[in-house]
């Protein structure tokens, strides 16, 4: 096997593309990666090994895209307009990105996507995306923790009236949400029962609809304290942005 001088790529006005490397005693070998009349898409042709065609990908494919190596220096393309980053989904000004081709194989065709010249931004918001995803999990699986208390719980009797603080109210006007209600002696979790098709002789709590259906604890500081952190959870995401509206999936 002989060494790779150079990989160039190559790409004409109507989109096709061609990658060429060199070896350092002379011969040649293209790939034909879109394909034309003569050859087929992702096709070798000259007189390269596959070795060499091996020792050839490991020089110039750069995350999965071939790029020019050696005697042919890369080229690096700006978008000239603001473009989704391909990487992180942020947008990247004009520019401020590069512009590269990709095929792409299950649509038989080129795409010209872009991704930041800085790669420390795409790392940076993919980052803050996994660690805001993980605040919003511990949210949703504090509250399934809160909810999970009043399970087994039977419904007290009558029709109560609570005018405690009320908290992580995902109440609608459609009859639907929950929240929770903190009065001097008790914490109720309340499930709203008020939409078309509920069984609304279930109700036990009036809600200013048809009422919802109530469960009650006695109230313990550290059900208090619970409860008041993952209020401050809620506060904060729709502070970030992440939940501007909060919804408890009923």
């Amino acid at each position: 096997m002989a060494k790779i001088a150079d990989v160039k790529v190559w790409r004409s006005e109507k989109g096709e593309c061609r990658i060429y490397v060199h070896t350092v005693d002379g011969r040649e070998g293209c790939r034909y990666m879109t394909g034309n009349n003569f050859h087929q898409p992702k096709t070798n042709d000259g007189q390269l090994t596959n070795e060499e065609w091996a020792e050839a990908r490991k020089l110039a494919l750069v995350d999965n895209r071939w790029t020019n190596y050696g005697t042919q220096q890369p080229v690096v393309r700006k978008n000239q307009r603001a473009q989704e980053c391909a990487t992180c989904g942020e947008m990247v000004a004009a520019g401020k990105g590069r512009l590269y081709s990709w095929f792409n194989d299950e649509e038989d065709r080129d795409e010209w996507l872009v991704e930041h010249l800085d790669k420390s931004i795409c790392d940076a918001v993919i980052s803050d995306r996994k660690a805001a995803q993980a605040r919003m999990d511990a949210f949703k699986g504090a509250v399934q923790a809160l909810r999970d208390l009043f399970r087994n719980v039977d419904c007290s009797a009558g029709e109560h009236v609570l005018t405690g603080v009320r908290m992580l109210d995902s109440q609608s006007i459609y009859g639907g949400g929950d929240w929770f209600v903190v009065e001097p002696d008790d914490v109720w979790f309340v499930v709203n029962n008020g939409m078309d098709g509920d069984d609304w002789l279930r109700n036990n709590v009036r809600t200013g609809g048809a009422g919802g259906i109530g469960r009650k604890l006695p109230r313990t500081d550290e059900l208090v304290a619970a409860l008041e952190a993952t209020q401050a959870q809620l506060v904060a995401l729709k502070a970030e942005g992440r939940m501007q509206q909060y919804n408890s999936g009923r």
